[in-house]
């Protein structure tokens, strides 16, 4: 199985989603992160990439008042595209169905 560490500011609040019957809660939520590249004129351009990323767990109150917008998060997922119609066109989007993830430190720099 091939995967990616991914690291993204949280771009919105948790969707939770309980299926009847089933032990286990997921959550989804948005992260985003920007793609730094040159364009052929030489000009530096950032643009912005949006991920879906979902979790499954037993205990979500433990992790919904960590996923807040704004925090940051990593994890090391696999990746599949999803897609579906709708309105007659055809949509994908790229989900990251993560094992486990944590939120890292973030550390003040003092000014010079």
């Amino acid at each position: 199985m091939n995967s990616l560490t991914l690291s993204g500011i949280i771009t919105g609040d948790p969707q939770v989603f309980a299926p009847e019957g089933s032990e286990s809660t997921k959550i989804t939520f948005n992260i985003a992160n920007n793609d730094n590249s040159k364009k052929i004129d030489g000009e530096w351009q950032s643009v912005p990439m949006f991920i879906e990323v979902g979790y499954w767990t037993k205990k979500p109150q433990n992790w919904i008042q960590k996923i807040v917008k704004g925090n940051k998060c990593s994890f090391v997922a696999p990746l599949k595209m999803e897609t579906w119609e709708q309105d007659g066109h055809k949509r994908s989007k790229l989900v990251a169905e993560i094992p486990s993830f944590s939120f890292p430190e973030i550390v003040e720099k003092e000014p010079f």
